[in-house]
């Protein structure tokens, strides 16, 4: 479980998430998301779930990145190209569409970087 909460301890703090308002978005209670956030106690699949349905889209991929790099599937995923093929393929269209993006932010980035000039890292 340590991954698990290390992970979700990094997400609130990175985005200032307090576990009242987490507590009050999800109905999950204080004390259960305080016991998981510190890994004093396990939380059932059901709260998880609430859990995260009620962080935004950025916290959500923050808190898989977290799991991701704590495993070093990042690794993994970027020397693997079976891998990466299986990762999109599970993705729904929209988040396809929202990984497409981001990749296409990531290199005008990188481009303008390469040229000289600032580039913004802003996602629509």
């Amino acid at each position: 479980m340590k991954l698990l909460s290390t992970s979700f301890r990094a997400t609130l703090e990175n985005f200032g998430i307090k576990g009242l308002t987490l507590s009050e978005e999800s109905g999950v209670s204080t004390g259960a998301i305080s016991n998981f956030r510190n890994d004093v106690a396990g939380i059932t699949t059901e709260s998880l779930e609430r859990l995260l349905s009620a962080f935004s889209d950025e916290a959500l991929a923050y808190w898989t990145s977290q799991i991701l790099a704590a495993r070093n599937l990042e690794e993994n995923l970027s020397h693997n190209p079976l891998a990466i093929q299986t990762f999109v393929n599970a993705m729904d269209g929209e988040t396809a569409a929202d990984f497409l993006a981001c990749l296409a932010i990531r290199i005008r980035a990188e481009s303008k970087k390469a040229n000289g000039q600032i580039a913004l890292t802003n996602v629509a």
